[in-house]
């Protein structure tokens, strides 16, 4: 299982981060099969009372990516979270689902780069038996702690004004001012590589 994540610009992709080999499916429910899996990168909004907006701060810049920045472009969405506790964990699928994600992304802020622990792993429970991987409407994976790191800081790089992203006076703005330059991932599970990742 392969994932690959770019920043797309006109002419050309100015960040590319792959993630080659250490992606864990941590629950396959309406997953496209062996499909890939592709969808703008963005981090799930919690309820303003969650406490979890808190705990996981530390982990998510002030100005991350959000889904109602990837909405407009009416293309698939992904969600991008660390998972620091069973509760911030559930309340990150929960908002991933509210807004029809196609697929989360967790990561263990903590953890190095091997291949995140198997589903069955305690580091994944949420206290139910497993039974949340049945009950979640969206497939769930896992990326090793740094490659999340990296692809937070990115999230929060290139949401802002474009002249903040590399070269960003060449990149695409919208009719609205904000930037078209968003981080697309995909989540392959063939042997091939991505050679032409274009949304």
């Amino acid at each position: 299982m392969k994932g690959n994540s770019y920043i797309e610009r006109q002419d050309s992709a100015s960040f590319r981060f792959v993630v080659d080999g250490t992606v864990r499916t941590l629950s396959s429910q309406s997953a496209p099969g062996n499909a890939p899996i592709r969808g703008l990168l963005f981090v799930p909004s919690l309820d303003v009372e969650d406490s979890c907006n808190n705990l996981t701060a530390p982990f998510i810049p002030p100005n991350v990516t959000r889904h109602p920045d990837v909405d407009r472009f009416r293309f698939q969405t992904i969600g991008l979270a660390p998972w620091v506790n069973a509760k911030c964990a559930e309340s990150f699928i929960d908002a991933s689902q509210r807004v029809g994600s196609d697929a989360l992304v967790f990561y263990l802020p903590a953890s190095n780069n091997t291949k995140p622990p198997p589903a069955e792993d305690p580091a994944w429970s949420l206290r139910d038996g497993g039974d949340w991987k049945n009950r979640n409407i969206l497939p769930v994976y896992a990326i090793p702690g740094p490659a999340g790191v990296t692809l937070m800081n990115q999230l929060a790089w290139y949401s802002g004004n474009t002249s903040h992203a590399y070269n960003g006076h060449n990149a695409s703005a919208s009719v609205t001012g904000r930037p078209d330059i968003r981080l697309l991932s995909l989540i392959d599970f063939g042997n091939t590589k991505c050679t032409n990742c274009h949304p």
